[in-house]
């Protein structure tokens, strides 16, 4: 169409891309792949040297297999890619690293619930041991069957985060309230075999609240400042482990692994409803980011009616 072509040449492409693959034209197909994988329209932001723009993906299906796709882009669109001048100072990186998580709800709800699930709830290398040496007064072989149950849980949930098309905040919040709801109910064991299946749970929520969190940061945050962000979150999940550790070796000293993991999981269950409760009300990112999808929508029925 003519708003595809001028999108192309504003781009700097000017190429006849009629009949041709997006990678023979030098742009990335990947919107496309997970568009037929999916069998669904797909929105990806697509970068070419110093400009972006949105771009639609229409899978084409014959029953349930797809032989092509509408690409939709407009030029109204398109924006130029914002780059980091060379030889920024690392307190002026961190400053606006700070700035944007401040001023993106999005971000900044991501940080805080790491924030307060990784120092009260994620102290495991602390009270694993305690928890078998003192709380189920076993030896190693019952230490090594805590930490290989929880590992094991923590590998079912990767492998389920990596079934997923895209990070989902219903699956981050809810890993951290399964977490949290998998420490309360492992408080007040003393056996070993329903501890073992506990942990197993909890180390699965674990893994599907951690990677659902990198991924929405880096869904969310722009190639200029994705570093900075990603080093605020780094500090927010391994930083805060000293304090996390004393204030979880302390608490078990004066009430055991019970009051420990009490205080573990009613944490993390309390972050996770405030979470659920900001995503809720609407996040102002997300509602742009519906309008996005609502155009192009629009967009796509407009094309199908001309082509019909």
């Amino acid at each position: 169409s003519p708003n595809a072509v001028s999108s192309l040449h504003r781009m700097g492409i000017h190429t006849n891309a009629q009949g041709q693959r997006l990678s023979d034209i030098g742009l990335d197909d990947d919107a496309v792949r997970t568009a037929f994988a999916a069998r669904a329209p797909v929105t990806e932001e697509l970068e070419w040297g110093d400009t972006s723009i949105l771009l639609q993906v229409i899978p084409l299906l014959e029953g349930d297999t797809p032989n092509g796709a509408l690409l939709l882009m407009r030029p109204d669109e398109l924006h130029p890619v914002e780059r980091t001048p060379a030889g920024q100072s690392m307190v002026r990186g961190l400053r606006d690293g700070l700035a944007y998580a401040w001023a993106t709800p999005p971000v900044l709800l991501v940080l805080c619930v790491m924030l307060v699930v990784a120092t009260v709830s994620i102290n495991f290398n602390v009270l694993l041991p305690v928890l078998a040496s003192h709380t189920l007064h076993a030896g190693p072989e019952a230490f090594g069957a805590v930490t290989a149950c929880f590992g094991a849980g923590a590998l079912v949930g990767a492998l389920l985060s990596a079934t997923m098309a895209r990070a989902s905040w219903p699956v981050l919040l809810g890993g951290a309230a399964t977490l949290g709801a998998g420490e309360l109910v492992l408080a007040p064991q003393h056996s070993l075999v329903p501890a073992l299946l506990i942990l197993a749970v909890v180390g699965a929520a674990f893994s599907l609240f951690t990677s659902n969190s990198n991924s929405t940061l880096q869904l969310h945050v722009p190639d200029r400042l994705r570093g900075r962000v990603l080093s605020l979150y780094a500090y927010v999940f391994f930083g805060t482990a000293p304090l996390g550790g004393v204030l979880t070796g302390w608490l078990a000293q004066r009430g055991g692994t019970s009051a420990a993991f009490f205080i573990a999981g009613g944490t993390a269950v309390l972050a996770a409803a405030g979470g659920a409760v900001a995503w809720r009300r609407g996040l102002p990112a997300e509602r742009r980011r519906r309008k996005v999808n609502v155009a192009a929508d629009e967009a796509a029925a407009e094309a199908t009616a001309l082509i019909a």
